[in-house]
């Protein structure tokens, strides 16, 4: 019975660690040198759209392309 368990985990886990298909990643950088890469914080709308805080400003990311906001501090 010992067998037949440890064969059927075996089985198991070889089903569910095989995962196939091409995943996308890519790395963005923001072409303006004036934004910081330190965000403070990161908050996305109901469009999908990812706003992304730092003491430079604000960068707006939709996925593709990037767009700054500067702000000036106090």
């Amino acid at each position: 019975m010992r067998l037949v368990y440890f064969i059927f985990l075996w089985i198991l886990s070889i089903a569910a660690s095989a995962q196939t298909g091409g995943y996308f990643l890519s790395h963005y950088n923001p072409s303006d040198d004036r934004i910081d890469f330190r965000s403070v914080d990161m908050v996305q709308d109901a469009q999908g759209e990812i706003y992304f805080a730092n003491k430079s400003g604000v960068l707006e990311f939709d996925g593709k392309t990037g767009k700054s906001f500067l702000c000036q501090g106090p």
